[in-house]
């Protein structure tokens, strides 16, 4: 028999080495959309290293399967699918059924019984994964991912021909019927396609989540060779024993626990080694059976080389490998620890029997562990309990571990393999954790994925929930509590996947239904994992906007499930936080890193709830005691408690008390629509304003605001910026001083407070101090010396530069603010000169005569002007901004650091604050004074209603307020622009509504509508309606709305709902406007012809707007043409006319027919403006714009319609006009021509 120590049996664990790119074959996932084989390259044939598991490599010999049956069954299950099966449908599948388990049990017992069988060159074999339990098969349908000319090799789970191949040697020394021998080189051939082998492909980056270039496996015409190399010979002995490659549990004797180390391969290790008690009770059936933790599962490997999988023996030199880690067992400075290095000696372990004997280790023996490089035995720490360093679900009696010289009797460790069906449960869910990363890294660099990624993605995620759903039932309860270990990892995992696919993805959000709502809610009761509350964070809140459906069903779910949330109140001055039954200081989270998440993505999601002033969920978190204004003070104030959780109370407070109700920032409050008494009257007091808008702060809570201001002061006057520590207190400053625009936004804050805020917060960016704040917080001197190329700023840095925006955005709104007064005081000085109430020098501006005056004299121009500079400067107020005169200067100064969002809020606030007078002057001539009863208390509802459609617009999301926009917009469209008395005149209603800002509202609502119609859902007809007929009504007759309009008709034209409105709209725009018939772009003319071939004869005023582009009025043709529009309109109709123009194509007796009325208004509307529109385009020197109406129209038919007197007379119009200037009034140059002519004849 020694000749046969070396060959190979059916049934022996091989591993195949690629001899051409020196690397075995493996596969390190599962599933079935990334079942490809690859190739390691650059490995060492006897001792390789950096395999991620022994499994992975290894292949087990079988014979030929049958598989008819197999095949029948599934091809009959895919061809009846999930739809509903007749009686004799489903009978004949459950025979199939049957008949295919019988032949699996068949192929099973032909393996057992011709396992130890030689394997001769020539026989047909197939190969099964050992880490997947699949079969290497060829994909017959599919070529491969790396060469296109070959097939893909794959592995599949069921048996087939594609499965088989035949083993032949690679050189004639070796003929079929040999032997095969371990160490051979060999070929394979598959028995499917003959001819064709197992082939390795050049390096190449097979999959995007794989580190290295490895090669791929596939089918070819050319062989590659490999050395096939036995690990196992198995026979009877090696049943029920240990082997190199073994999967086993170490249980400790004396405290029945498990050896345990916690992590998953590529995540950082938090927990060291220790012991997990399990300890056996007679009257819990449950903990009798063995632990299907994988946590607890440790792989043996030969100390010489990962592929001997021999029979161990005690004594014998071995490692201890974790499987979820994959970090071996070590002892480091007397401490059991992890480590990545396979080849350290501190890493050999021998295995010594309790009871002495030798021979071969078998499974439940009772061993010690000894380390060979320092003869320490692992021992137990008794009763002294391993605390861990990151809180976990798992709530287990966990006890530490050492290693000590000498070792007690109880330290003993019984070593039992873990079932195989364990452990392929675990293979398949550590095989998809690459897959979910990749997921995760996709979503999060917005990687664009085409149709077959995406399929691959899908599938995948099917097939993982489908193993989950299987783990559910009751038949499978060892398997959930594998999944529940892994997945403390994998669950997480899976979480960023969802997290990342419905991130900022409105579509994809509006399809989570309420059940799944529900069960995210019930994992993140069970798991107490932060990832759900930010999964349910990312359900409330799509690119900053709520949700509000999905905010009130999240809170109200939520709300009802006890101890998921931390609870906050105030004993003894001191902030508590609870949970459970467990109370403790607030300021001593930070120091936990679990519960620290926690907390943080429980503030971010409470903050989610009260976003875009949901009073529901605001009222829901005050009935619960959740939201509480005195203890989010407290919090704010305490300088004890971690910078980051103050700063998400701050935001807190932002949206829960003070962006809430009808509060209404001050700058929308101020218009350019005045009364006489308006005029004369100061700005309400702050307080007032805030005691008016908001329910939510009384006179109590405003006593605590006037203390918040104090700290915010105290805090601003103190706070200095430091550079490269710190980050939570800077970000901490940030949320702060948001929280002071918020109110200073809303009108909490007096005159007087805001000018002492600004002194400090002017102090912060360096204003009132010298250049070296800058040099030292981003050292300038160093970032000049980058001229082509700026590195991106430190993390610290980033936050730095949002104080200096915030603090230039609070400067920005004030100045905004004192430039609304200034106007207000600007127009009450010239209407008190107006009515003689004030002698002034400037009361020559207003002189009919003044314009010609200052044209005809530079120096009376220039004195007025400097008249005028000068009473500006008393109306404003300068001392609101005490750094104002400097900050031009000073902005400069901080467009230096370079910050490109800094350089843009910097040089913007520089324009402002030279445009201002340009603006004064602007809005000046455009206000209103209200005079009458009527305009006034229109005016008030204005103010009322106006601030509402402002916020309304600027949700983002607005399909739960879609029926509070249109109501508003019906309103201001018939109560204002159709009013009952007579007395208002609609050009005054026009300019109020114009004055406060509703044109440009309405804008801002057609552009959110055009990025995503499916915002509104059905409802978008209704909104489009309601904003068209308001425009229609804004616009006739009024040019300031028409030249409004005009800027954005890139933006109408686009618009595809109600065109006969946006015709009317358009209409109203040009009409009697040349100055706006000429600006027209190119572009815009030529998507008006096109949508008028689109529409045709249904909406026949989009022909009557091209004629006024034209002729201006649209009626008579006079010197007023516009030729530019003339030569581009022409162009675009004989360019659309093909496909549209169907009036300009009809017979002549069809054409009768129109102008005879018996087609229809609105085929003879359409028919009589295309004429009309022909005939302004035919005046002028264009000789092939007359030719294409000359054959459009032949002189024949024209004068047959002009003596035809069953045709009214104005419907002759058109064709006497297109008579004239097609026919009779001749071109420039015919013209030139014809008088020559006459002139030689004389």
């Amino acid at each position: 028999m020694a000749e046969y120590e070396d060959s190979l049996h059916i049934g022996d664990y091989v591993c195949l080495f690629s001899s051409e790119n020196s690397g075995f074959v493996f596969s390190e996932l599962s599933g079935s959309q990334y079942n490809g084989l690859l190739v390691f390259n650059n490995q060492d044939v006897l001792c390789p290293k950096d395999i991620p598991d022994s499994q992975m490599i290894t292949f087990e010999i079988c014979p030929q399967n049958r598989y008819k049956l197999n095949k029948k069954y599934r091809l009959l299950k895919e061809s009846y699918g999930k739809a509903l099966m007749t009686g004799e449908e489903s009978e004949a599948l459950k025979d199939a059924k049957r008949s295919a388990e019988t032949e699996n049990e068949d192929n099973v017992a032909e393996e057992r019984r011709l396992r130890g069988k030689l394997i001769r060159y020539g026989e047909c074999i197939q190969l099964r994964h050992l880490f997947t339990n699949k079969f290497i098969q060829v994909d017959t349908s599919t070529t491969s991912l790396r060469d296109k000319n070959k097939l893909k090799v794959k592995m599949e789970i069921h048996n087939g021909k594609t499965a088989q191949f035949r083993i032949m040697p690679r050189y004639r020394i070796k003929a079929e019927g040999d032997i095969v021998r371990s160490g051979d080189e060999v070929v394979f051939e598959s028995e499917k396609l003959n001819g064709q082998y197992l082939h390795v492909s050049d390096r190449c980056d097979i999959y995007s989540f794989v580190d290295c270039t490895w090669s791929e496996l596939n089918l070819a015409l050319e062989s590659s060779d490999f050395a096939i190399i036995r690990k196992t010979f198995r026979n009877s002995e090696t049943d029920g024993a240990l082997i190199g490659g073994s999967i086993i549990q170490f249980r400790h004797k004396y405290l029945q626990a498990n050896l345990i180390a916690e992590g998953i391969f590529g995540e950082p290790q938090f927990e060291d080694v220790h012991l997990r008690v399990r300890e056996c009770d007679m009257f819990d059936s449950k903990s009798l059976y063995q632990s299907t933790r994988c946590f607890s599962y440790w792989q043996i490997e030969q100390a010489t080389s990962v592929l001997h999988g021999d029979l161990l023996v005690w004594g014998q030199p071995i490692r201890i490998r974790h499987m979820s880690s994959r970090l071996y067992l070590c002892i480091s400075n007397n401490v059991v620890v992890l480590t990545d290095n396979g080849t350290d000696p501190s890493t050999v372990f021998s295995l010594h029997p309790v009871v002495k004997q030798s021979g071969i280790v078998q499974d439940w023996s009772d061993a010690r562990i000894q380390h060979m490089a320092t003869n320490l035995w692992i021992c137990s720490e008794g009763l002294i309990v391993y605390k861990r360093k990151k809180n976990s679900w798992d709530k287990g009696n966990l006890k530490q571990i050492s290693a000590k010289s000498k070792i007690k009797y109880s330290d003993a460790f019984t070593m039992i393999l873990v079932d195989p069906a364990n452990v392929a449960d675990y293979n398949y869910i550590i095989g998809l954790i690459p897959c979910l990363r990749n997921i995760i890294v996709q979503r999060q660099q917005n990687v664009q994925l085409n149709y077959t990624e995406f399929q691959k993605i899908l599938l995948t995620l099917e097939e993982l929930n489908a193993f989950v759903e299987k783990c559910s039932t009751p038949y499978h309860r060892k398997a959930q509590k594998l999944l529940r270990e892994s997945t403390d990892y994998l669950y997480s995992d899976v979480a960023k996947v969802v997290i990342e696919m419905i991130k900022d993805k409105k579509s994809v959000i509006e399809k989570i239904t309420n059940k799944q709502i529900i069960s995210f809610i019930k994992l993140l009761k069970s798991t107490k994992d932060p990832l759900y509350l930010q999964l349910l964070h990312v359900l409330c809140v799509c690119k900053g906007a709520a949700i509000t459906q999905k905010q009130t069903l999240i809170c109200q779910k939520i709300l009802k499930v006890k101890n998921v949330f931390f609870e906050y109140f105030v004993s003894d001055g001191k902030i508590l936080i609870k949970r459970k039954r467990s109370t403790e200081l607030l300021s001593n989270f930070s120091l936990r890193l679990d519960d620290y998440n926690y907390i943080c993505n429980q503030l971010k999601l409470f903050e989610a709830f009260c976003m875009n002033r949901n009073h529901t969920c605001i009222d829901l978190l005050i009935e619960k005691g959740f939201i509480n204004w005195d203890v989010y003070f407290l919090i704010i104030k305490d300088e004890s408690i971690d910078p980051l959780i103050r700063s998400l109370f701050c935001s807190l407070v932002t949206n829960a008390y003070i962006e809430v109700g009808s509060n209404t920032s001050l700058i929308d409050c101020i218009s350019n629509v005045f009364s006489n008494e308006s005029l004369k009257e100061d700005l309400p007091n702050a307080d007032e304003i805030a005691l008016q808008s908001s329910k939510y702060l009384d006179k109590t809570k405003l006593a605590t605001l006037g203390h918040l201001k104090e700290f915010i002061q105290e805090y601003s006057k103190n706070f200095k910026l430091v550079a490269k520590t710190h980050v939570r207190e800077n970000y901490f400053a940030v949320k702060l001083f948001q929280l002071s625009h918020c109110l200073m936004k809303y009108g909490y804050y007096t005159n007087a407070e805001i000018k002492q805020l600004l002194t400090s917060e002017g102090r912060i960016i360096g204003v009132e101090e010298d250049q070296s704040t800058f040099q030292t917080v981003f050292n300038i001197k160093k970032m000049k010396k980058q001229v082509s190329f700026r590195p991106k700023l430190e993390k610290n840095l980033e936050v730095i530069t949002d104080i200096y925006c915030q603090i230039m955005d609070t400067i920005a709104m004030i100045m905004e603010l004192e430039e609304k007064k200034t106007l207000k005081k600007f127009v009450h000085f010239f209407k008190q000169i107006e009515s003689g109430e004030v002698q002034s020098s400037l009361s020559a501006l207003l002189g009919e005569d003044f314009e010609k005056i200052i044209k005809e004299d530079d120096s009376k121009r220039i004195r007025y002007t400097k008249l005028l500079m000068k009473e500006i400067g008393k109306m404003f107020d300068y001392t609101s901004i005490p750094f104002y005169a400097k900050l031009p200067k000073e902005m400069v100064n901080i467009s230096k650091i370079g910050e490109p969002e800094m350089i843009n809020k910097a040089f913007l606030t520089i324009r402002n604050y030279y445009e201002f007078p340009l603006h004064l002057f602007r809005d000046g001539i455009e206000s209103q004074i209200l005079i009458t009863k009527e305009t006034k208390e229109i005016n008030n509802e204005l103010q009322e209603h106006v601030p509402i459609l402002r916020r309304l617009v600027r949700l983002q999301v607005y399909v739960e307020h879609i029926d509070d926009i249109c109501s508003v917009l019906r309103k201001f469209a018939k109560d204002y622009l159709e009013p009952c008395d007579t007395t208002i005149s609609n050009p005054v209603a026009q300019g109020m509504l114009i004055n406060h800002g509703v044109v440009s509202l309405l804008m801002e609502l057609l552009r959110k509508i055009q990025r995503s119609e499916t915002m509104f859902g059905p409802k978008l007809v209704t909104v489009i309606t309601c904003i068209m007929e308001l425009l229609i009504k804004l616009t006739i007759e009024n040019e300031r709305c028409q030249e409004l309009l005009f800027n954005h008709l890139d933006l109408l034209l686009i618009i595809r709902q109600k065109p006969e409105l946006l015709a009317s709209l358009l209409f109203h725009i040009f009409y009697q406007n040349y100055r706006l018939c000429w600006r027209i772009s190119t572009n815009s003319i030529n998507k008006l012809v096109e949508i008028l071939s689109k529409y045709g004869e249904k909406y026949p005023l989009f022909a009557k707007i091209l004629s006024i582009l034209v002729s201006v009025d649209g009626v008579s043709i006079d010197e007023h043409i516009i030729r530019k529009n003339q030569i581009l309109i022409m162009k675009y109709v004989m360019q659309f006319f093909p496909i549209g123009f169907r009036a300009l194509e009809l017979q002549a007796h069809d054409r009768r027919k129109i102008l005879l009325r018996e087609e229809g208004a609105q085929s003879l509307e359409y028919l009589l403006n295309l004429i009309q529109l022909l005939a302004f385009c035919a005046k002028g020197d264009e000789k092939y714009i007359k030719s294409f109406c000359e054959n459009v129209l032949p002189l024949e038919e024209i004068l047959t319609i002009l003596n035809n007197y069953d045709i009214q007379i104005s419907i002759k119009k058109p064709f006497i006009d297109f008579l004239t200037w097609v026919y009779i009034v001749p071109s420039v140059n015919e013209k030139q021509l014809f008088e020559t002519v006459i002139a030689h004849n004389k």
